[in-house]
């Protein structure tokens, strides 16, 4: 019976396959079970039913496991019955079960697959499309409801991870009020092992010190003792505190603190502030000495900057770190070029991009930026690309990245371009002042020139105008005056913009070069001459000059091709003789006799005989002298006091002159008047 309902099947005799393989169903189940299965499977007879051949399928397969062997091989034998085919016949109903789910294509569908089809290959692959689309689903909602009903459905999902992600993300989002202390606590009280609970922590530790004061790390060191970020809090309330990085002001800040958690911080600053280390030269390699010329740090770099916040700039093979006094090489060789520290951070390029490092070396600011302005009032800009935005020196975006162009900060108040738009912004990004397809300048602390193509006006901060026309210029403010010009004359406004000198002179070609006051005085022309009128007006020399310089007790004035110096009252003291004549300071002056450089006295006396090639006054009694191309330095009485023997000079802060020479580097004291060389002993 069983036999020839196979044959049947094999002619494609489905009525009489069917009948017999029922009657076989009883005692011969699994390979009548299977030829139903093969029936009903098929579509090209009248009994075809998916769901009977799937029935019949999962028949046949567990009857046949419970077959004797004996049993098995005799169906083997006669009709050709084995376990893998019946399973590859299930299978490929499988397939056919998959692809009406693919059609509807919903999480119910892919779920009865995987449910009804254990066995099949695709399981997993409806598993995978059940989980695909519940997902969607909870990321179409976006809340930790929805997040958390997929974890508790599907918590064997490969989706699973990023479920949890997300809801995270939704509880931060869900609890957080940004810029709100409170809702950043209560955040971390209802989820403390969320993943976020860090930018928790640091947006509590943002938000309590944002006005990067003293008091206001106090504060949030006394709030929040357990936020870990309490020690960095400690060390910029350390590094405001000693900003000048001064023994007086460290010992006064451990008498302050005695809880600060790096008391060794504070001896081994004390140690080291007081050494006055500066660079030196020797066979084309930098060490550092002491003032009294004393080498303390061999010279084993191609490079050494000045000590500032207590490190320096060294570098070896091109590359940039920093060391400290103590000889020790704090921040390692990284970086292409770097710049000195500045209230505890340095501006450094790596790869062809700018960032910002703390002290320590830590990243303020990541090296991905194309320009970083310095820091003022807490803040300095930063560019990356075409956008301008504003960072504290913390590294938090303080102010967004959306501007085309940005500059420091000054008086609270920065100005910014944006979409053809000039604005003034406060350190909260908040619009002050703005303008559009206009220029902004700063004139005084509360007003700004206001320039619209060829015309000029001041305008407030609260957007009025100030002036009643629109002029041609104003100049900057200088001993509150500033030069206002308007139809070929000009005159003179204070800091509020009022008119204190009338609009009444002729301009004049070089009237930008005499145009600012100095010593209470400013040149005025007329016709060809020169003559200088006080800060109201009034006329102090008459218009006698051909040439006239800065105001003083004695005042340089030009007649012809020579140069002399007249008093107050117009009277020639100094007669008529020089190339050129500088103004008196301290009652010295430098002139200019056949090309050569001179010094003088009140009386017209020689105190430096003009032979020198150059002179530049440095201090009220010093001057940096240039003979056959090198500098030296003499006093006010014409002394030399150091040799012109070098190549270059530089005035740095510390109250030095640098002096290069050709294979070596000094240092000019200026307040005790002394040279400091490298004491080379027995080499």
């Amino acid at each position: 019976m069983l036999e020839k309902g196979y044959d049947a099947l094999t002619e494609y005799d489905y009525f009489t396959a069917k009948k017999r393989f029922e009657k076989s169903l009883k005692n011969n189940t699994s390979p009548a079970a299977f030829g139903l299965s093969q029936i009903y499977g098929r579509s090209d007879n009248p009994f075809s039913n998916l769901d009977s051949a799937y029935h019949y399928s999962l028949l046949s397969v567990e009857t046949y496991l419970q077959l004797e062997e004996k049993k098995r091989l005799v169906y083997k034998r006669d009709i050709g019955l084995t376990l893998k085919r019946m399973e590859l016949w299930r299978e490929a109903i499988s397939v056919r079960f998959f692809e009406i789910a693919r059609a509807k294509n919903s999480i119910q569908g892919y779920m009865e697959f995987a449910s009804n089809h254990p066995w099949s290959s695709l399981k997993d692959s409806s598993i995978y499309l059940r989980d695909s689309l519940a997902f969607e689903e909870a990321l179409k909602w976006n809340n930790s409801r929805s997040y958390g009903h997929f974890i508790t459905h599907y918590d064997e999902s490969v989706f699973i991870s990023q479920a949890r992600l997300k809801l995270e993300e939704a509880q931060y989002a869900e609890t957080i009020v940004e810029g709100d202390i409170d809702s950043y606590v209560r955040f971390l009280e209802l989820f403390p092992s969320n993943h976020l609970s860090e930018k928790a922590y640091r947006n509590i530790y943002k938000f309590s010190t944002r006005e990067n004061t003293e008091q206001s790390y106090i504060n949030f060191i006394e709030n929040y003792s357990g936020n870990p970020y309490v020690n960095e809090a400690w060390l910029n309330l350390y590094r405001i505190a000693t900003s000048d990085y001064t023994a007086k002001t460290i010992n006064a800040f451990d008498q302050r603190f005695p809880d600060f958690p790096f008391h060794d911080l504070i001896i081994a600053d004390l140690e080291l502030v007081t050494m006055n280390l500066i660079p030196y030269r020797l066979k084309d390699l930098f060490g550092y000495m002491d003032v009294g010329g004393i080498p303390l740090i061999p010279p084993s770099f191609d490079f050494a900057g000045i000590f500032s916040n207590g490190l320096a700039v060294v570098s070896k093979d091109g590359v940039y770190g920093y060391i400290d006094k103590n000889k020790e090489l704090v921040i390692d060789y990284q970086f292409d070029d770097a710049g000195d520290f500045d209230q505890g951070r340095a501006i450094v390029e790596q790869n062809g991009a700018l960032g910002v490092i703390d002290r320590s070396g830590k990243y303020i600011l990541p090296p991905v930026y194309d320009e970083i302005g310095p820091i003022s009032e807490g803040l300095m800009y930063a560019a990356q690309g075409d956008h301008y935005g504003y960072y504290d020196t913390h590294g938090y975006n303080k102010i967004p990245m959306k501007y085309d162009e940005a500059y420091s900060f000054s008086n609270g108040l920065a100005k910014v371009i944006v979409d053809g738009q000039t604005q003034l912004i406060d350190t909260e990004g908040r619009i002050v002042l703005n303008v559009k397809n206009a220029d902004l300048r700063k004139f005084s602390d509360s007003l700004y020139i206001y320039e619209l193509r060829d015309s000029v006006n001041l305008i407030s901060l609260t957007g009025n105008f100030i002036l009643d026309q629109f002029a041609d210029r104003i100049g900057p403010l200088s001993e509150n005056r500033a030069l206002i010009q308007k139809n070929g004359k000009y005159g003179y406004i204070n800091r509020y913009g009022q008119e204190m000198i009338p609009i009444k002179h002729l301009v004049f070609p070089n009237l930008n070069q005499f145009s600012s006051f100095e010593n209470g005085h400013v040149r005025v022309r007329k016709g060809d001459l020169y003559g200088m009128i006080d800060s109201l007006g009034q006329q102090i020399f008459p218009a006698l000059f051909e040439d006239i310089g800065d105001f003083g007790g004695l005042t340089p004035v030009r007649k012809g091709k020579q140069w002399g110096y007249a008093d107050p009252k117009v009277k020639l003291q100094i007669p008529y003789q020089y190339d050129y004549a500088y103004p008196f300071s301290d009652d010295r002056a430098i002139v200019v006799l056949e090309n050569q450089y001179g010094v003088i006295d009140f009386q017209g006396e020689w105190v430096a005989a003009p032979n020198f090639e150059d002179i530049k006054q440095v201090s009220s009694q010093l001057f940096i002298v240039k003979q056959n191309g090198l500098f030296g330095l003499i006093d006010s009485t014409g002394a030399e006091l150091v040799p012109s023997k070098f190549r270059r000079y530089l005035t740095l802060d510390n109250d030095l002159i640098q002096l290069e020479a050709e294979d070596d580097i000094s240092y000019f004291n200026l307040s005790k008047r002394y040279l400091i060389s490298l004491q080379r002993g027995d080499e």
